[in-house]
């Protein structure tokens, strides 16, 4: 069975005091992904994703409610994808795999 993970609220806040978590909404999707995953979610200002190793692959600080991106020439594996959104980051899971089920 794929592993389904389209939607999640896991935002670490920056400051507590600040950040209201359950207002932050994302979707994730396609993942597991071949290459192109697209994310949507609200005023995020800046992405970057990592390699299994820790390596950061991707960035881009001029970001939309949208963003689509292809790891497609990178070896499979789970990388991870960092979202900025104003005093708030969130870190979610990418599984890139060129088996899909």
């Amino acid at each position: 069975l794929p592993i389904v993970t389209n939607t999640t609220r896991n935002w670490i806040p920056l400051d507590v005091s600040r950040v209201d978590v359950d207002e932050f909404e994302l979707q994730v999707y396609p993942n597991p992904s071949s290459g192109v995953f697209t994310v949507n979610s609200d005023n995020i200002t800046e992405f970057r994703v990592y390699d299994p190793s820790g390596k950061l692959v991707l960035e881009n600080s001029q970001v939309r409610n949208r963003i689509s991106f292809d790891l497609s020439g990178f070896s499979e594996g789970i990388y991870v994808l960092e979202l900025v959104k104003s005093d708030a980051v969130l870190r979610k899971k990418l599984i890139l795999s060129t088996v899909q089920r």
